[in-house]
Parts: C-alpha cells; structure tokens; sequence
C-alpha cells in the first residue's frame, strides 16, 4: 500500500534499467487518492540545493544527492501500483523514508523555485499536518 513516506525506484517502459528513487511527500488518503512523487537525483554544480541528501539520510543514499523538485507531480498511486504489477522492473519499491526526511524534502519543497503551484499547496498542507503529528511524539 502506498502511503506518506513510500519510496520507489522508477525507470520509463522506454528505458527500465535508468532509474530514480522516488518520495511519496503526501498522504493519498487526504488527497483523493493522489500521492505527490519527487526524485532524488546526483547532485551537480547548479543543482537547486533546496533539499539535499546525504549518506545516511535514506539507505539508497551512495553520495551527494538532491531532490528534483521539477519533476514533482501528483499522480493517482492506482497509476503506480499498476505500473508495479504489469512492469515490475520499472517501478521497485524501496524502505520507506522515515518522517524527519519528509519532512526535510516538504519544507525543501516550499523553498523551491521549481516547484509547480499545484504541488506546492497540498504541500503546505501535508507538511503542516506532519509537524502537527510530530508535536505528539
């Protein structure tokens, strides 16, 4: 089941062997079964350095990494979990990330430039309720 947290290695039917890992940012359950997706990717000089990660940040971390707020988008997890079932080499699911990383990567997401409108304002919102429930620990 995807859920907040949930973490994929993606490729393209084109090209399954190039793959990102990929963050579920937000709770299907509170977004009409939509689940907003963002990439991590190699970080290179003039990365957007709003969220970066580290060794040790998420165990599929292996060096400087960024997340790739241009490509985020908020897709139906039914699109996901299909593609999973009918291409299993293109969608491998990984450890989830824990929720201080999500929360990292939403508040990263609120400083990006690149972030598109849409994104930005279910994220306000998911990043307002994880700060909420983390007030509960």
């Amino acid at each position: 089941m995807i859920k907040l947290g949930t973490t994929f290695w993606g490729g393209s039917p084109d090209d399954p062997a190039t793959k990102h890992l990929w963050f579920v940012i937000s709770d299907p359950d509170t977004n009409h079964g939509l689940a907003i997706i963002v990439n991590m990717t190699t970080y290179r000089a003039g990365s957007e350095e709003c969220c970066v990660l580290q060794l040790g940040d998420h165990p599929a971390v292996k060096h400087k990494s960024v997340i790739n707020y241009l490509r985020a988008r908020n897709v139906p997890v039914a699109n996901i979990e299909k593609a999973h079932k009918s291409r299993p080499d293109c969608i491998v699911f990984a450890e989830a990330a824990d929720r201080e990383l999500i929360i990292r990567i939403l508040q990263g997401a609120l400083e990006s430039k690149l972030i598109n409108a849409e994104c930005r304002a279910i994220i306000n919102r998911e990043l307002k309720r994880c700060q909420s429930s983390g007030d509960e620990d």
